[in-house]
């Protein structure tokens, strides 16, 4: 586990690595889940690995992951934001982490917003106290 907080000497993480040489999202998601923080980390030319997939011809899902990983660690809404472009909502996010079967981002998104999530479910309002309930005391 403490590899993928290493940086060779150009500052690269494993994230980074496995982006420049366009490895698959089953590569990449163990990345992101042993370490969420290399999302944000930036390599010796101050590149993120959501720079990154801005410059490389990268697939969709990677583009999305990263994306979506980013704005759930906290830095990604900024980044859209000054890139003028909209963030997605914490529904989406959650769809296509379960879409993808990214267990830890979907735990992530529904700890981070979610009251936003369960209203998206239009569950009755005992059913959504109690999977609130449920949510909190899993996510801690």
């Amino acid at each position: 586990p403490d590899a993928v907080r290493e940086k060779d000497f150009h500052g690269n993480t494993p994230l980074h690595v496995a982006l420049f040489f366009r490895l698959s999202l089953e590569t990449i998601m163990p990345l992101v889940d042993t370490y969420p923080q290399s999302i944000e980390e930036k390599n010796s030319q101050n590149q993120s690995p959501l720079d990154l997939i801005r410059q490389l011809d990268v697939t969709e899902d990677i583009q999305k992951f990263i994306s979506y990983a980013s704005i759930i660690c906290g830095h990604g809404v900024a980044n859209a934001i000054n890139q003028n472009r909209t963030s997605p909502s914490p529904v989406e996010i959650l769809r296509f982490f379960i879409n993808i079967q990214w267990w830890n981002g979907v735990l992530l998104t529904l700890n981070r917003h979610p009251a936003k999530v369960v209203q998206s479910l239009e569950l009755h309002t005992n059913i959504m106290s109690e999977l609130l309930s449920k949510i909190g005391r899993c996510c801690r």
